[in-house]
C-alpha cells in the first residue's frame, strides 16, 4: 500500500435534525463502503447532554484509523453544527464524504481542509471554497 496519511477536517452548519442517535450511527457505518475502507470497530454513536454541547458524538474505526464527528442540536452552543474529521492511511476521495456528509445531514454552509500527515501535516485541500451544496 503507498503511504498515505490523509486527514480530512469539516465543519458545518446543516438543516437535518437526526432523529436519533441510532441514525447517526447507521449514517457512519453507510460511510466506510462509500470509500472503500474496511470496518475494525462498528460505529458506534451516543447522545451527550452536558449543558451546551447537547447533540450526538460518534465514531468508527477503520483498518487504516478512524472517522468522528460531534452534531450539536438546535438549543445548544452551536446549534446545528456538524464536526467532523476522518483519518487514513489509505486514499479517499474527500468530495465523496462531503457528499454522504450532505446526504444525510443537508449541508447549508461549510468549511473543509485536506491535510497529508505523512510527516509534516502539509494542507492538500483540492479547493477550500468546494461546497457540497
Amino acid at each position: 500500500m503507498p503511504n498515505f496519511h490523509q486527514h480530512l477536517i469539516f465543519n458545518g452548519v446543516v438543516d437535518h435534525v437526526p432523529a436519533s442517535a441510532d441514525a447517526c450511527r447507521q449514517w457512519l457505518d453507510a460511510l466506510v463502503p462509500k470509500i472503500h475502507m474496511t470496518t475494525l470497530v462498528p460505529a458506534s454513536a451516543v447522545y451527550c447532554d452536558d449543558p451546551g454541547n447537547e447533540g450526538v458524538t460518534g465514531v468508527v474505526v477503520i483498518s487504516t484509523s478512524h472517522a468522528a464527528f460531534h452534531y450539536w442540536e438546535p438549543g445548544s452552543e452551536n446549534p446545528n453544527r456538524l464536526s467532523f474529521c476522518l483519518y487514513s492511511c489509505a486514499p479517499f476521495d474527500p468530495q465523496a464524504v462531503v457528499d454522504h456528509i450532505d446526504e444525510f445531514w443537508s449541508i447549508q454552509d461549510c468549511r473543509w481542509r485536506m491535510f497529508d500527515r505523512v510527516w509534516d501535516i502539509v494542507d492538500v485541500s483540492p479547493h477550500m471554497e468546494l461546497a457540497a451544496v
